[in-house]
């Protein structure tokens, strides 16, 4: 009997070794396909990637040799190309020192087209999102992409890193003007009879084409330089032109006189 039993419990032992040997077995081979999957998934982004450089430089040659292309082509190109990504990412492996430069430099090249159908602004958040997904598995941290965006001046970049009061982060490039800004608001406060109106977030972000985020600076940049005035009221909070302002600037030169 104690015979039968021990070599009941080695065939037991011996069977739960085979099977976790069989698991670890048919595991590995799942994860050797995984990898071939993988393996074959890189390759044919690096084909899309070579891809869209060749566009990219069909497009630019393109608009050097003629001008009968129309904007709304252009745009779908431009967006084409924006995600099939960017062809060797600067990494610190292969950057080393030199990373968060070469970093500012290929995130400079990228912004180009999107600042400029964003007119010249973009929230910082909206850059981090497009720029790791134009990298791949390469991506950057948070901390990298602003250390990389603060050298801008000093590289002689066109662009700069921007923190408005709130705390809010954006990209922007010497062409953003505020005053344009504060310009088109103002002239948002009309409608086509004249008639004065209010304007809110939603009102600035899709007339303008920003996010909602920087819309928001936006209409308050415009309320701290006395441009637009704020009602509060059952409607949710609306902005409107200032006519405050020009109260005080007749005030101040009836007293002087």
């Amino acid at each position: 009997a104690g015979a039968r039993s021990a070599r009941h419990k080695a065939v037991g032992i011996g069977g739960l070794m085979r099977k976790q040997r069989e698991d670890n077995a048919r595991a590995g081979e799942s994860i050797d396909l995984a990898f071939k999957d993988l393996s074959a998934l890189m390759d044919k982004a690096r084909e899309m990637v070579a891809l869209s450089n060749k566009l990219k430089e069909a497009l630019e040659e393109n608009a050097r040799n003629t001008r009968e292309n129309t904007e709304k082509e252009d745009q779908g190109i431009e967006k084409f190309l924006l995600t099939l990504g960017i062809a060797s990412p600067v990494t610190k492996s292969t950057a080393g020192s030199m990373f968060h430069k070469q970093l500012a430099q290929q995130l400079a090249d990228f912004l180009t087209v999107p600042l400029k159908r964003s007119h010249g602004a973009m929230a910082l958040v909206d850059v981090y999102c497009i720029f790791n997904r134009a990298r791949g598995i390469e991506l950057v941290s948070p901390e990298d992409l602003i250390d990389a965006a603060k050298l801008f001046p000093s590289m002689g970049i066109q662009m700069q890193l921007r923190t408005f009061e709130s705390g809010t982060l954006a990209i922007q490039s010497s062409e953003h003007s505020d005053k344009e800004v504060y310009k088109r608001m103002a002239a948002m406060t009309k409608d086509d009879q004249g008639t004065l109106v209010g304007i809110g977030v939603s009102d600035v972000s899709r007339q303008l084409d920003v996010p909602v985020i920087l819309a928001r600076e936006y209409l308050l940049m415009a309320e701290d330089n006395h441009i637009l005035c704020r009602d509060d009221g059952p409607n949710g909070l609306r902005f409107y032109h200032n006519f405050f302002q020009q109260e005080v600037t007749l005030g101040d030169f009836f007293m002087s006189s």
